[in-house]
């Protein structure tokens, strides 16, 4: 943490925090299972306390997602930043976030847990989808409406052509 006065925050103070930041935040053990969260990563996952509690991080990515966080080599590299991921909700669904995590280490370096923050950004993810798709469809017109006019140009040319040739055998 970076502070310039090191007295300045509580640990109430940063319960607070902990407690009313909007977005998820969730501590693990040293074997990866949820021991402490806060109230925004139980609506976010749509789970109460019950679901969460002692839950293997793992459990809440699919496979594939999973497999993509442990290629980051956290337990390596201490962190990974905003990585953009998916992971459950409680019914099931899949929703996108944005999370990043740090390795808590004690005094001797041992790994004691993890923290994680998750940040909905699943109206982010379908606006760019939307964006795509529109992109797309403005192509697909551009390359029309273009073709049609390079299409105009040639007969436009052509007929000029025939013009010019019936007005020589007029001539």
């Amino acid at each position: 943490m970076r502070r310039s006065h090191p007295d300045i925050l509580s640990r109430d103070d940063l319960m607070l925090i902990f407690e009313n930041s909007p977005v998820s935040i969730t501590i693990a053990d040293e074997k990866e299972r949820l021991v402490f969260w806060n109230w925004f990563a139980d609506e976010l996952l749509g789970l109460e306390k019950k679901g969460l509690n002692m839950k293997h991080v793992s459990r809440l990515y699919p496979k594939s997602e999973w497999l993509k966080i442990r290629g980051q080599h956290l337990r390596k590299n201490g962190m990974a930043r905003h990585l953009e991921t998916r992971m459950y909700a409680g019914d099931n669904s899949l929703i996108d976030v944005d999370i990043s995590i740090n390795v808590l280490k004690g005094p001797e370096g041992k790994i004691t847990g993890s923290v994680g923050i998750a940040r909905d950004i699943s109206q982010r993810k379908k606006a760019e989808q939307q964006l795509l798709s529109k992109t797309d469809e403005l192509e697909k017109f551009n390359k029309f409406a273009v073709g049609r006019e390079l299409k105009m140009i040639d007969l436009k040319k052509r007929i000029a052509a025939l013009e010019k040739r019936l007005k020589k055998k007029k001539d």
